[in-house]
């Protein structure tokens, strides 16, 4: 008699598999956004610390350079009102230190959240 090996993926087997991909691409489509927008962020305070006029300015005018920075960029999590809740400047002896925190709950389905916690810290 004559066995059968056999070949190729049960039904089963190939629907887990299509249930983890699909989970694994929403996390990835809720997360662009997010991922997206720190780096705009990045992107903003990198520019400002690149400006040529930064020792001459106070921390909230670096506040509102930065707040119109990411307002052009589409990032409106901080803005004129708020960036005391984001955002700490020092400034010392020339050297301004600028720190933006913040953290940003995705919500995934039913009662699953996912959560990101971001920490950008420029120096000049």
């Amino acid at each position: 008699m004559l066995l059968k090996r056999q070949r190729g993926m049960s039904i089963m087997m190939g629907l887990f598999v299509l249930i983890v991909v699909a989970f694994i691409g929403l996390v990835g489509l809720k997360l662009f956004p997010v991922y997206t927008e720190s780096m705009k962020i990045d992107h903003a305070l990198q520019g400002l610390i690149d400006d040529p006029s930064l020792s001459s300015q106070t921390p909230k005018d670096m506040a509102f350079s930065l707040v119109r920075r990411l307002d052009i960029d589409g990032v409106y999590l901080i803005k004129e009102s708020n960036w005391k809740d984001y955002m700490t400047i020092t400034k010392s002896k020339g050297k301004v230190e600028i720190t933006v925190k913040w953290r940003k709950e995705i919500p995934l389905f039913a009662n699953l959240s996912l959560v990101a916690d971001f920490d950008k810290d420029v120096l000049n």
